[in-house]
């Protein structure tokens, strides 16, 4: 079974067809990339971390077999197959994944639900880690299979 077959028996909604043919689940975002951490102080020590993101960009996420698409206008800016995600989570009104030999990423919906997306994802990754004869053990603090 293919990740975009597993994601319709969950979900309603139908995927739509790309311009190459390949079916894919999509929806219209405001992203923000990580730009490194920035430390939080209190009392002269070093409390936490933060992330500092770059100021939001439209684009539209797109996931499909191969793994997620990120498009700015037509073009596809970012790629990462399902190998390259390291760790998947909601945050407030967002969603943000991690990638290897990326930053994080932080997504927010303009008319969809970062937790459907997030659960979309889960099954997407459960179904692609299966076929390799993984199961995924948790999704954060990073993906861990067994």
């Amino acid at each position: 079974m293919d990740v975009v077959d597993t994601i319709g028996e969950w979900d309603e909604r139908e995927p739509t067809e790309r311009k190459d043919g390949r079916l894919d689940y999509a929806a219209d975002v405001a992203f923000r990339r990580s730009t490194g951490q920035g430390i939080i102080r209190q009392k002269g020590g070093v409390f936490g971390f933060y992330e500092e993101l770059e100021p939001e960009a439209d684009g539209r996420l797109s996931i499909h077999e191969d793994g997620l698409t990120l498009f700015v206008g037509t073009e596809a800016a970012f790629e990462w197959p399902w190998e390259r995600l390291t760790a998947v989570q909601t945050s407030s009104k967002t969603l943000q994944i991690n990638t290897s030999g990326d930053r994080l990423f932080s997504f927010r919906f303009l008319n969809d639900s970062p937790r459907r997306w997030e659960l979309m994802l889960h099954k997407a990754l459960h179904t692609h880690y299966a076929a390799l004869g993984l199961e995924i053990r948790e999704f954060q603090p990073r993906i861990a299979t067994r």
